[in-house]
């Protein structure tokens, strides 16, 4: 069986990119706006929420945020906050650097269908907790549904 690694040696594939750091508590990315950018974790930790909810952390080297912006060509779906001193490699253009490295991309890919992954198996979860539910309860099962369809 091929096996293949999620990460990326992302020093190797971003020598190229600046450096940006960030102070605990400075935003990195604001949710609903436009960098173009995308951010590839070097050191650190940064908190992510979407509608002022979190959602998770960041800490990982080589983690890469923005992606979903850059690649469905919309607004940051997140707020992206520093919990503690945060260093990234930063690609302003990240249309043109993805062209020009194709591990990043697979890298991406990888990274995304792993998220992919783990969102479909919770979503099973939920849809059999919830089935056969009356009420308000019995619409989880529907709107979950629309989650895993959606067309655009």
């Amino acid at each position: 069986m091929l096996r293949f690694a999620l990460m990326i040696d992302i020093d190797c594939e971003c020598h190229d990119l600046p450096i940006r750091e960030f102070a605990p508590g400075e935003v990195v990315i604001e949710e609903g706006s436009r960098s173009g950018c995308l951010l590839f974790m070097k050191s650190g930790c940064v908190e992510v929420s979407r509608d002022g909810v979190v959602i998770g952390e960041v800490s990982e080297k080589g983690e890469v945020i923005g992606e979903i912006s850059i690649l469905l060509d919309r607004p940051h779906i997140a707020r992206v906050e520093a919990k503690e001193a945060s260093v990234f490699h930063v690609a302003e253009d990240a249309e043109a650097f993805l062209q020009s490295h194709p591990a990043v991309n697979l890298y991406i890919a990888r990274s995304l269908a792993k998220k992919v992954d783990s969102t479909t198996c919770y979503i099973a979860d939920l849809k059999r907790q919830f089935a056969g539910e009356e009420g308000h309860l019995g619409m989880v099962h529907e709107v979950l549904d629309s989650l895993v369809n959606v067309r655009h």
